[in-house]
């Protein structure tokens, strides 16, 4: 199930925008030359990019509160050392792709704040959204359903180990991967349009750092 948690704003117009002239001058319409309407009728005839492939980023919550019987597990937040660590590896990652069209985050506290982050530094444009998928119970085949139904062609995921390598090595056709993905560090897959995985890039929590 997949809950919404924050979408983006939208954009204002101001009151001078709205004022459109009902008496622009008429013009007489150009006639296209032939070479334009080829040119034309060729772009319409390209082929669509497939509607299945993806990116797929998983992304782990950074640092988090110790174990404690006193807390819940879902309400473990990120350390103050976890919440700067984490906002400066969202920032890397910002510059080394496009805005993603959707963030979906574990429902555990670790993993929502890491998730917005995330869609902070990308300009809170995503909407960010929650899923059991991505709990550190679940399994490839809830991700890859969660991928399947995800709007748009760049998603990134915030979840935990084991799950995030569980779903990888899943998405590689793979065993296992030996990620060692750490806390508030990333992984990139393309997934073609028959959901075949190749990895795109990975990186560490320092390297996300230091972009």
């Amino acid at each position: 199930m997949e809950n919404e948690v924050e979408t983006a704003a939208p954009d204002t117009a101001s009151a001078d925008d709205a004022k459109v002239s009902t008496r622009a001058p008429k013009r007489r319409a150009a006639k296209k030359s032939p070479a334009r309407k080829r040119a034309r009728a060729k772009r319409v005839e390209e082929p669509p990019k497939p509607a299945g492939a993806k990116l797929v980023v998983f992304f782990r919550h950074g640092i988090a509160e110790d174990p404690s019987p006193d807390k819940p597990d879902g309400e473990r937040s990120l350390t103050t050392s976890g919440h700067d660590r984490t906002k400066r590896a969202a920032r890397g990652l910002s510059r080394v792709m496009s805005p993603p069209d959707a963030i979906c985050s574990s429902p555990l506290l670790r993993a929502l704040q890491t998730a917005l982050w995330v869609t902070k530094a990308f300009g809170g444009k995503a909407r960010v959204s929650t899923s059991d998928a991505l709990l550190p119970e679940a399994g490839p085949d809830d991700v890859r359903q969660l991928i399947s139904v995800a709007e748009g062609t760049t998603i990134v995921l915030v979840g935990h180990e084991p799950n995030l390598s569980r779903s990888l090595a899943d998405l590689l056709g793979v065993p296992e991967v030996r990620a060692n993905l750490r806390r508030a560090g990333c992984v990139a897959v393309r997934l073609d349009e028959e959901g075949r995985g190749t990895l795109e890039w990975m990186l560490t929590p320092r390297a996300l750092r230091s972009l």
